[in-house]
């Protein structure tokens, strides 16, 4: 809140500072005092306080767009993979792509020295080149038996008002505005502060920009003047506004004829069932999968943690996941 009497301005640190500077004439004493976000994108929202934050923001996200309309001068130094016409800015960023993308290759040719910290599992023999990654498979993969261990420290943001957690505070935040947005509203336990983009023609809101954009495209597609880019499946007519969407759509509607004729790059997260061979791009549909295929099974195992809803009948010991499912059932069993 501002720091002036009988001014109620209130928000994040950053944006009441530029406010009393502003409007109060407030000066920075404080030596650590929070730096102002004062240089903004000229392609997007984005705000830094540090022109080189800029420029790898604008060689990053608007790369093609600046080179056309040139409106950001961008001194940066690029460094070039001598196997294919990938670029970075960070020495670091083009080892690891190599390390990744052409490992074998470069063990041959040699044209490379990678000089990159690895990061072993203390669980299987899983190597990770950042120790964020390392904790990510940790969480998702071992997250039962480091609890039990506790070999790897790792910092999460459960929720409140389910089982969810994460390792990031931003994704906790979409997932309570996502999932329990009116509880929270009522509540107001947690703050809530992450961009959100609104709709122009309904109450329709989301936390990506992308979301909206297919919202727009499905829904007011006659009201808009708008040009939506569209992605469009090389194997059927189906058109989505997400090159995600696209992707999944390919892996679950056309993965053997992708696999033969190879027309869509996959770069998409799969989950396999560790009962079965059953995979999906979802977790949430693994979960499905493990309850309503493994449930006994798991519940011996317990292989998979299921973090998931279930709707019980009331008159019988019938359980589902899906609200519709226990409505038909309903309707179905107990009509009288």
């Amino acid at each position: 809140m501002c720091r002036y009497i009988k001014c109620f301005f209130s928000g994040p640190e950053n944006k009441v500072i530029q406010h009393m500077i502003k409007e109060h004439g407030y000066k920075l004493t404080n030596k650590n005092e929070t730096k102002i976000k004062n240089i903004s994108c000229v392609y997007c929202e984005f705000r830094t306080s540090e022109r080189r934050s800029l420029q790898n923001h604008v060689y990053r996200k608007h790369k093609e767009q600046n080179d056309l309309e040139k409106k950001v001068a961008v001194q940066v130094k690029t460094h070039y993979c001598v196997y294919c016409d990938f670029t970075a800015f960070q020495n670091r960023n083009l080892q690891i792509h190599i390390y990744k993308k052409h490992k074998e290759q470069n063990e041959l040719e040699n044209k490379v020295a990678l000089n990159i910290k690895m990061y072993p599992c203390t669980y299987c023999d899983f190597t990770a080149v950042e120790n964020q990654k390392l904790q990510s498979h940790i969480f998702n993969k071992h997250k039962e038996q480091n609890k039990l261990e506790n070999k790897v420290a790792i910092k999460t943001h459960p929720c409140i008002y389910c089982k969810f957690t994460t390792m990031k505070k931003g994704n906790l935040q979409r997932h309570i505005f996502v999932n329990h947005r009116q509880q929270n509203d009522l509540k107001n336990k947690v703050e809530i502060n992450i961009k959100t983009y609104s709709c122009e023609f309904c109450d329709f809101s989301t936390v990506e920009h992308e979301k909206l954009q297919n919202h727009i495209y499905r829904k007011h597609k006659e009201q808009t003047q708008v040009a939506i880019k569209t992605y469009s499946c090389v194997y059927c007519d189906f058109k989505t506004v997400e090159n995600q969407r696209l992707q999944y759509h390919v892996f679950s509607k056309h993965k053997e004829q992708n696999e033969l004729e190879n027309k869509v790059e996959l770069n998409i997260k799969t989950h396999l069932c560790v009962y079965c061979d059953f995979s999906t791009v979802k977790n949430r549909n693994l979960q499905f999968h493990v309850y309503n295929k493994h449930k006994e099974q798991n519940k011996v195992e317990n292989k998979v943690e299921l973090n998931i809803k279930t709707y019980s009948c009331v008159f019988c010991d019938y359980t589902t996941v899906e609200n519709q499912r226990l409505q038909n059932h309903i309707y179905k069993k107990h009509k009288e």
